[in-house]
């Protein structure tokens, strides 16, 4: 927050300090008077409360001050956060559920159904990789695991949707997300 306002040359936000770069030939005390800032054009700038506004939706954002009155009033805007800035606000107040997301995995009747068709090797892999990502929050295991089942095309679609499904609600990172569902490679090629 800018609490200075340089009328002529124009320049906000601006402060002691600037002044004092700007005019190097005067001396400055280290808190100038009205009167003195006036004389270089400088104004100081009344505080005002920023207006109410949706977190989630809009942040505000601090404008050209104001000249009421014969003072200088701060002034905000209310602006629309970007898509980009909506995705970062949800991250930051809505933390990955980790554990919830392992509890509703081991819940599922198909994973279930998976580590009985699947290899003994694989089903221990998920296991420990769901363990690591329940307790240490680290999805590389679970991810690699589960990429060698679905690589072994055990894993039907419609588990595979239910996991990204799973993942989604439980706002897991994106790159957890993205590493479940990428496009796989078998002896054929690509598949799906």
């Amino acid at each position: 927050m800018s609490n200075l306002i340089r009328v002529f040359p124009f320049k906000w936000p601006y402060s002691l300090q600037q002044l004092r770069e700007d005019e190097p030939r005067y001396s400055f005390s280290s808190a100038p008077s009205d009167w003195e800032y006036a004389y270089f054009g400088v104004f100081k700038v009344q505080p005002t409360a920023e207006p109410e506004f949706d977190p989630d939706l809009e942040k505000v954002i601090e404008v050209i001050p104001e000249l009421v009155n014969n003072q200088w009033r701060q002034q905000w805007e209310v602006v629309a956060l970007t898509p980009e800035e909506q995705i970062e606000r949800y991250r930051a107040t809505h933390p990955p559920r980790w554990v919830e997301f392992g509890e509703a995995v081991t819940s599922d009747p198909e994973i279930a159904q998976l580590y009985e068709t699947a290899p003994r090797i694989l089903a221990h892999s998920l296991t420990g990789g769901l363990l690591q990502v329940v307790n240490q929050g680290d999805a590389r295991s679970f991810a690699s695991a589960w990429n060698r089942a679905r690589a072994a095309l055990l894993v039907p679609p419609p588990l595979e949707q239910a996991i990204l499904a799973l993942a989604v609600a439980h706002d897991l990172p994106q790159e957890f997300v993205a590493a479940l569902g990428p496009q796989i490679t078998t002896q054929g090629g690509l598949g799906t």
